[in-house]
């Protein structure tokens, strides 16, 4: 206990270069650190202060992201003998911009590409990244989006085959709106930055969002209220290459009904959906299916959607 409290006092300034040094390696983007620490509580490591992760200028000049605290765990054995090698980042409170070019590439993809290239070093050195409390900003080109992510918390565990594990969960925002989201979204997936053949999964995911206020969730979608209330909630599991993504899921409506009217009794519909969505050509084409062969859907649906997420704000064509 007492070592834990005199850590945060102790020069660090012989590592500060190190630190910094070996940051830019992991993200692959120049870093800036305010005031740096020792730190015992969450492992042997640092807490470092007021970090700015610069941008690759692609992207454009808007820093990737803001961290008022990083704590950065490092490997023991390797402190010992004066090398920083870290084992683990954790993210408090980030401010973090996921931006795509116009010719369809994300600057977090290739983050984790370049990680991952033949050229890289190996996965085992590439420290497990924990974000909390995060907002999550959207930008097409240098033109942010209106849609965020609140309160995000990411969990990122590389492994030496290739594969990273993402948890995640999230409230879906709009900055045009007041409040602090419209429903929470959680989920795990699995990403294969080196699958075995074109046709292999690139991405398993399982995605839920827990059950929310209808009215809400339109807001979300269409940025005002359309006057229809009730719950929603849906499950879905996503699989498959970029190009050609497998979706299967169900969606739970609950005492749905226009604002002045009373939800009639026992009226609930459970939805179950299925279809396609090419990341690489920005297109989605779902369906909805019977959930058994002696049963109809309570609705008949199909949606056919291009240029899904080309531009800033919804500009798709359905």
């Amino acid at each position: 206990m007492l070592l834990g409290l005199v850590a945060p006092l102790i020069s660090v300034g012989r590592y500060r270069q190190q630190i910094q040094r070996s940051l830019e390696a992991s993200l692959g983007r120049r870093v800036t650190i305010g005031s740096i620490h020792y730190t015992l509580f969450a492992g042997p490591g640092f807490s470092l202060d007021q970090v700015t992760i610069g941008e690759d200028q692609r992207y454009g000049l808007e820093p990737c992201a803001y961290v008022p605290n990083l704590v950065a765990r490092v490997q023991l054995n390797k402190l010992l003998v004066g090398r920083i090698q870290f084992a683990e980042l954790r993210f408090s409170d980030p401010t973090l911009n996921l931006v795509k070019r116009s010719d369809g590439t994300w600057n977090i993809v290739e983050i984790l590409e370049r990680v991952g290239s033949k050229n890289t070093p190996s996965w085992n050195i590439f420290p497990a990244i924990k974000i909390s409390d995060a907002r999550l900003n959207f930008k097409f080109g240098d033109r942010k989006t209106v849609f965020y992510m609140d309160g995000t918390d990411i969990s990122t565990y590389p492994q030496a085959t290739g594969k990273v594990h993402i948890r995640f969960a999230g409230s879906p925002s709009r900055t045009d709106r007041s409040g602090h989201g419209f429903g929470m979204v959680r989920g795990e997936a699995n990403w294969y930055l080196q699958p075995s053949s074109p046709l292999s999964n690139k991405l398993e995911a399982d995605l839920t969002l827990e059950r929310s206020n209808l009215s809400e969730t339109i807001t979300l979608i269409e940025g005002y209220d359309i006057g229809i209330h009730g719950s929603i909630s849906s499950h879905v599991v996503v699989s498959g290459p970029e190009g050609a993504l497998r979706v299967r899921g169900d969606l739970h409506l609950e005492d749905v009904h226009r604002w002045d009217l009373l939800p009639a009794s026992g009226e609930d519909w459970h939805v179950r959906y299925q279809g396609d969505v090419d990341l690489i050509g920005h297109k989605i084409q779902l369906e909805t299916v019977p959930g058994s062969a002696n049963t109809v859907s309570p609705v008949s649906l199909q949606v056919r959607v291009n240029d899904f997420c080309r531009f800033p704000v919804g500009r798709c064509r359905t």
